[in-house]
């Protein structure tokens, strides 16, 4: 059977109401997101802007504990410093709300993976309701709705950062049920070693992608151009650093197409005319021999022509990071 050995509070968002300070109907609403940043804890507020499902940033702050007390009292302090505007109307009195809305773990079981590497897993604590089987009487079984209101979602934590998910029901943002989370899917998790990653595809000479803005790696397979909401500069982003801004919804204008120098910019200049294809029966991608079709096309990293196979051929066109350095014009 095995055990928990510790658990660790990542990462929690709150959201916290509070009485406008001017009497103001309504409430004042934050959304508030505890984390650890150089081995000390804060907690990053966002003011909700009215009528709008999106969040203005306010500022950092250092913060001892993860709990609502913690939380109203920070938000109270972020409400003294604003501007105060004469009230629109009388505001009723109303009490401070925190509730709590998601809680990230890391969960530590005994034992250790096939790789030698202690059993760690990713828990995540948030609402949601999950359906369980149910056998009848009469043998049927039906799907009926778990009682309990929050849904933690737990997978092994790898270099990777990947894994299967699971979910368990739960009963409330606490340590103890995400180790009985954790506790409940340990027979389901893989804990073998990773598979060593197969040998890279990109075989053309000098391949070289455009720089994710946000990351500094290749733009990979997809990417986006914009501009975050009043800062002129462009920004081109990979798919991964993309979905981190669309998961924090951060205010953005999408509406933008990449220019030449941002995709191909960082490669060389050159002057003279590409060097001929040397050998046209074989995909200068795969290395397989040419059957029927193929194209041809200038690779701008080299200075050289090469062909394409028609497989090779639709997957470098439709990978914004290979289409960058293929001279299409």
């Amino acid at each position: 059977m095995a055990q928990v050995l510790r658990v660790v509070i990542v990462e929690a968002t709150f959201r916290v109401s509070l009485p406008p300070p001017n009497g103001d109907k309504g409430y004042w609403e934050y959304e508030i997101v505890t984390c650890v940043e150089q081995k000390k804890r804060v907690a990053k507020v966002s003011h909700m802007i009215t009528g709008m499902q999106s969040m203005k940033p306010v500022g950092c702050f250092p913060v001892d504990r993860v709990s609502a007390k913690t939380m109203i009292a920070l938000a109270e302090q972020v409400a003294s410093q604003t501007p105060l505007s004469p009230p629109k109307g009388k505001g009723r009195p109303k009490t401070r709300k925190a509730s709590l809305r998601l809680t990230c773990f890391e969960v530590e079981l005994d034992g250790i993976c096939d790789d030698g590497m202690p059993r760690i897993c990713d828990v995540i604590i948030q609402h949601g309701r999950m359906d369980h089987a149910v056998q009848q009487p009469d043998g049927r079984w039906f799907s009926v709705p778990c009682p309990e209101l929050l849904t933690a979602t737990v997978r092994r934590k790898t270099k990777a950062g990947k894994g299967r998910w699971h979910e368990v029901p739960v009963s409330k943002h606490c340590p103890e049920e995400a180790g009985r989370a954790s506790l409940a899917v340990a027979d389901q998790i893989s804990w073998a070693a990773a598979r060593s990653k197969p040998p890279p595809t990109n075989t053309m000479p000098c391949y070289s992608e455009p720089p994710c803005t946000g990351c500094g790696n290749g733009i990979g397979k997809q990417a986006s151009c914009f501009r975050f909401a009043g800062d002129p500069t462009v920004q081109l982003y990979c798919l991964r650093c993309m979905g981190k801004v669309w998961g924090n919804n951060v205010p953005r204008d999408e509406s933008i197409l990449p220019t030449r120098h941002m995709m191909k910019g960082h490669l060389p200049t050159h002057t003279t005319p590409p060097t001929p294809c040397s050998d046209e029966s074989i995909c200068g991608k795969c290395g397989k021999a040419i059957k029927e079709r193929y194209y041809r096309c200038g690779w701008i990293p080299t200075n050289q022509m090469f062909v394409f196979c028609p497989g090779c051929w639709s997957k470098a066109t439709l990978h914004d990071g290979w289409r960058a350095q293929l001279d299409l014009d």
